[in-house]
């Protein structure tokens, strides 16, 4: 965040991928290593967890269309589903009974609403660039 701040974006940008990468390979990797016997995956994992996973490397694709850039209503919209989904996990592994309610929230009114999020800044994206492909 305090290379966001200096204006260094491209560090910023480099840290959140790298760490990423690190905690998904890096971490399981090691644990599988050190590990004595292999490492399950439970069901909600594949179920919940990767879909959410595959969806943000979705919600990720304006951003290569519109110059690069995140703007801080995509920023917010990152956190609120970051927020989210910690809310979901926190619900789900205490056994709250807000955790069923929460996961038909997320699976009826989140889902489509980022889906039209997604459409919609995608479209935007590309009528600007080709807009301007076709500026003298």
């Amino acid at each position: 965040m305090i290379a966001a701040l200096r204006g260094q974006r491209d560090i910023a940008v480099g840290n959140v991928i790298g760490s990423n990468l690190f905690n998904l390979l890096g971490v399981l990797g090691v644990t599988a290593l050190i590990a004595p016997s292999p490492l399950s995956v439970s069901p909600n994992a594949l179920d919940f967890d990767l879909p959410v996973m595959l969806g943000v490397a979705a919600l990720c694709l304006p951003v290569f269309y519109s110059g690069y850039r995140v703007t801080r209503a995509e920023g917010l919209l990152f956190l609120g589903l970051y927020l989210a989904y910690g809310l979901h996990v926190v619900s789900f592994t205490t056994g709250m009974p807000l955790a069923g309610k929460l996961e038909h929230l997320m699976l009826f009114f989140v889902l489509p609403t980022l889906v039209a999020f997604l459409l919609f800044t995608s479209l935007r994206a590309w009528r600007r660039q080709h807009h301007k492909k076709e500026l003298p």
